[in-house]
């Protein structure tokens, strides 16, 4: 007959150990984002989108790339931007300093990624309002905090307002935008229940239009005039 020993027998002084194992990091943490160079915005006052629900300045994202748009690299790896600064001057437009950013830090960050999944982690280059995922290759925005910054550069008067004309004529062609998908509405049939979510959709866009369409500033008074007809 076996001989029966006492469970605490078995665990009195004894160690628990686990032999060390090599691990592999396939990455599978990180996102798999592509590369982008450094950036700065830079402000048209020709170009305007509405996104959630605001009008705001459609910023330009100059890639600070060696040998583009007079960006050149300085042996140390800073950029000199003189050349690239006075063309966007020349051309009315507005660099957007990186102190303008949110909390007056910058609107330019950072993040590790592998490309495409690979083996190599290199820097990608986002705004503030991007956030990459683990093993995604896409890029998500916070569209709602994106515009209420974008704004604020109008509301503080860092760049000017649209011009109301322009706002007018981005009404205008809303405005026959929605008079289409409406047709397409009365139409019925298949497709009218896609053409009235657009058509809603481009209702917020008019509405933010039409508040900047509306002429600002002092009215501008004309005197009486007439011609002399000589009795005729």
């Amino acid at each position: 007959m076996a001989k029966q020993i006492k469970k605490a027998s078995v665990n009195a002084g004894v160690n628990r150990v686990k032999a060390a194992f090599t691990t592999t990091d396939h990455g599978h943490g990180m996102p798999y984002l592509d590369l982008r160079p450094q950036f700065v915005f830079v402000f048209n006052p020709r170009r305007w989108t509405v996104l959630a629900g605001k009008l705001i300045p459609a910023l330009h994202v100059m890639p600070l790339e060696s040998g583009v748009n007079g960006v050149l690299t300085a042996r140390d790896g800073s950029i000199r931007f003189a050349t690239a600064r006075a063309r966007i001057e020349e051309q009315g437009r507005t660099l957007i300093p990186y102190e303008w950013g949110p909390d007056g830090e910058s609107y330019m960050q950072s993040i590790r990624t592998r490309p495409r999944g690979g083996k190599n982690e290199m820097d990608t280059y986002l705004t503030v309002w991007e956030q990459g995922g683990a093993g995604d290759s896409e890029t998500y925005t916070d569209d709602d905090a994106y515009a209420a910054w974008a704004a604020s550069l109008v509301e503080d008067g860092k760049v000017p307002a649209c011009p109301a004309p322009l706002a007018r004529r981005m009404l205008e062609q809303v405005e026959q935008k929605i008079a289409r998908e409406n047709a397409l509405v009365e139409k019925g049939g298949q497709g009218s229940g896609a053409a009235g979510i657009r058509a809603k959709a481009l209702e917020g866009v008019s509405k933010a239009l039409a508040a900047a369409a509306k002429p600002t500033g002092a009215r501008v008074s004309g005197s009486a005039a007439s011609v002399d007809l000589g009795g005729a």
